[in-house]
């Protein structure tokens, strides 16, 4: 299974009228499968709120001006949309894998989504559809319609009709079928059509879903790796169409939950778009929303963010790896709980701070350099301590400046504060520690600096008094498009150029190759990845000693 990407259209961007929405989809097919290309496996929700809205009202100008047909209730309207957004949409998207010669099947679902009953908002109408018109035209069909009409983002004003909260995806084993199956999914349209569960089944109901909630609830579902909502404004803003409005580049969970206490985000525009970003991000770490115009996701040349207050980072490389997936060179780092000692010194003041670069080239595999700025990480003195083996001397030092050799003695020094991790270069200056010790700091202060976070002895995971707390921990990324150089293809051959004559070059005796960074992982992936992954004879022993204890009837392969 590849990385899994949820993309929210907004029904607005799909213009107004069959023939103009058949000719914008076209382009919005294009970063579509820029990202299938790429690998991932792309859902796809989309709004419905200028068709459904159209649909509606022409529906009833027939019934009520001799047409001839019959009343069109408002979640038939929906499905109606469903149809014919789906299949504007699959059409473009399997024209441009069609051109691009790639071979994958894209289909809509048809999809129902349970939204309960007695949920406020159908007493609060807050969802826009329809088309855009002046007050006075608002006004006017108020009157004679009794519909709700409201002023949506300095447009003009636009009815509004309930927007329930969904529940329950109706249709996501069908959904996580196709997916799983290679399938580009297009589902929860206009958010879904809302039915309440009744004694005898499902019943639909007059509601539009907001499909930014929609498609939030089917990330989660799907277990997406990042959730894109796509919308008619560059970023997210505060104090919008304002004197004093401000852009938002990023922001925490907190800062997200804080401008929404102060009502910054508009009800049925905005709000959710932040609402169902917020209620993704949180739903597991690792996950992440991203809010933007669809015409500037690729319109930049370099791109950077910071995140603070985080509790995990997980692994360097495959932040910046999915850069380089994507032609891309990605650069990220993370402070952590403290562990280096700065050069000279004996105190734990920085954490072991990852430094890493991935860029790609014209090989197999990307460099990729993922190291830490100790010149050990505690993994590896896990691993001595679990094998009896000693750390190195000058990899450790203790409170006198002394080196620590004993792999036990040195874990249990790292948690009391009385020893600390050597930087890149070993203890003191005579191999170059200070080289280690300065890009530890640059990490630090890229980490907390960026983001306005905490640093150094406040990620020690203690309060005042002693007592465990969140790490909240920085992290910082960058990435820059080298086609905004001198071009992709010109950088993927330098790059591997460069790496195949530094492999080539002349060997020490006895050695049988020289690896460039991110090879020898590549090699590895290679081979585990059919074979799978070996395990130690200790860890070997820990499995089957946490099976017996629990008793568990498990026969583990590497028992035979």
């Amino acid at each position: 299974m590849g990385k899994r990407i949820v993309v929210a259209l907004g029904g607005n961007a799909l213009g107004n009228t069959p023939e103009q929405q058949l000719e914008l989809v076209k382009g919005t097919a294009k970063p579509i499968v820029d990202l299938v290309e790429k690998g991932y496996d792309v859902i796809i929700g989309h709004g419905n709120g200028p068709q459904v809205g159209m649909i509606n009202l022409a529906m009833e100008f027939s019934a009520n001006k001799g047409g001839n047909t019959p009343y069109m209730p408002f979640p038939e309207c929906g499905a109606m949309t469903q149809g014919y957004i789906g299949y504007h949409l699959q059409q473009a998207i399997q024209d441009e894998l069609n051109a691009r010669g790639i071979k994958k099947a894209c289909a809509t679902v048809v999809t129902q989504v349970v939204v309960d009953e007695s949920d406020p908002g159908f007493q609060n109408p807050t969802k826009p559809v329809g088309s855009f018109y002046t007050k006075e035209e608002a006004d006017a069909i108020a009157a004679e319609k009794g519909f709700t009409f409201v002023e949506d983002s300095g447009r003009g004003y636009r009815r509004v009709v309930p927007s329930p909260i969904p529940k329950r995806i109706v249709e996501i084993e069908t959904v996580e079928q196709l997916v799983s199956a290679g399938v580009i999914v297009i589902t929860v349209g206009g958010g879904g059509i809302p039915v309440v569960e009744t004694g005898t089944g499902l019943k639909g109901v007059a509601a539009v879903i907001d499909k930014d909630r929609a498609s939030s609830l089917l990330a989660r579902d799907v277990k997406a790796d990042q959730l894109i909502i796509l919308t008619a404004v560059d970023r997210v803003c505060v104090n919008f169409n304002k004197p004093d409005q401000q852009e938002l580049p990023s922001m925490t969970l907190a800062e997200a939950e804080e401008y929404i206490k102060q009502g910054q985000f508009a009800p049925g525009s905005m709000l959710p778009k932040v609402e169902a970003a917020v209620k993704f991000a949180e739903s597991k770490p690792g996950r992440t929303a991203l809010i933007t115009l669809l015409e500037k996701a690729k319109a930049c040349g370099m791109a950077g963010g910071a995140i603070r207050s985080s509790t995990h980072y997980g692994i360097a490389g495959y932040w910046s790896g999915m850069a380089a997936k994507e032609g891309m060179i990605g650069i990220t780092g993370t402070n952590a709980r403290p562990s280096i000692a700065p050069t000279l010194g004996v105190e734990n003041m920085m954490g072991t701070n990852p430094l890493t670069f991935s860029l790609p080239t014209d090989e197999e595999f990307p460099f990729c350099i993922d190291c830490a700025t100790s010149i050990v990480q505690r993994g590896k003195i896990e691993y001595y301590d679990r094998e009896g083996l000693d750390t190195p001397a000058g990899m450790v030092v203790a409170q006198d400046g002394s080196p620590m050799t004993d792999s036990g003695a040195i874990l249990r020094a790292l948690v009391d504060g009385t020893a600390a991790l050597a930087p890149l270069g070993g203890i003191g200056e005579e191999l170059g520690g200070y080289k280690g010790y300065g890009y530890a700091a640059v990490v630090e202060i890229l980490s907390a600096a960026l983001a306005g976070g905490p640093f150094m002895k406040a990620l020690s995971g203690k309060d005042a008094d002693g007592n465990n707390t969140m790490y909240r921990l920085g992290h910082f990324f960058f990435v820059i498009n080298p086609e905004f150089f001198m071009g992709l293809d010109t950088f993927k051959e330098t790059s591997g150029g460069i790496c195949r004559g530094l492999r080539s070059s002349r060997k020490a005796p006895g050695a049988e190759r020289i690896y460039t960074a991110g090879e020898k992982e590549y090699l590895a992936w290679q081979d585990r990845k059919d074979k799978g992954v070996p395990v130690g004879d200790t860890i070997q022993k820990e499995i089957i000693e946490i099976r017996d204890k629990l008793n568990l009837p498990y026969h583990f392969p590497f028992e035979d």
